[in-house]
């Protein structure tokens, strides 16, 4: 539980840090490695960069704590949290592909976005079905 919590909060709070406080590299550079995922989809809004950094941060807060606490209530907000975030997003990708990445960055961007859904669906299932208070085993 608390290896794919500390998963999931690694991968929020890095994308939301890299949004809030350098949203042109971002938006040019995202992912990383020479790649160049969202310049593609329209043109550069330091504003929607820099809120969609926010909400990538908040919800990496949320799952810091549930993977510090490992309170069960938190645990599963926490969860809720990456998949209501997680789904439409993946949706989005899904419905949209885009025209400028190639089939193996859209496979990479819509399989790590699927990924991190899944995570969040089977963990919060493993919490609702296990006893008591603490979202143990970790």
């Amino acid at each position: 539980m608390r290896v794919g919590l500390v998963y999931l909060a690694v991968s929020f709070v890095a994308v939301g840090l890299w949004a809030t406080l350098d949203s042109r590299g971002f938006y040019e550079g995202f992912p990383g490695g020479g790649r160049q995922w969202v310049e593609g989809d329209g043109p550069y809004n330091a504003h929607l960069v820099g809120d969609a950094g926010a909400g990538f941060l908040a919800v990496g807060a949320v799952l810091v704590l549930a993977a510090v606490w490992m309170d069960r209530r938190v645990v599963q907000a926490a969860l809720a949290a990456t998949a209501v975030h997680g789904v439409p997003h993946l949706l989005f990708h899904l419905r949209h592909p885009s025209d400028v990445l190639s089939g193996a960055d859209r496979l990479m961007s819509n399989g790590a976005l699927a990924f991190g859904v899944a995570i969040a669906v089977v963990l919060l299932v493993a919490v609702a079905r296990g006893p008591g208070d603490e979202a143990r085993p970790s």
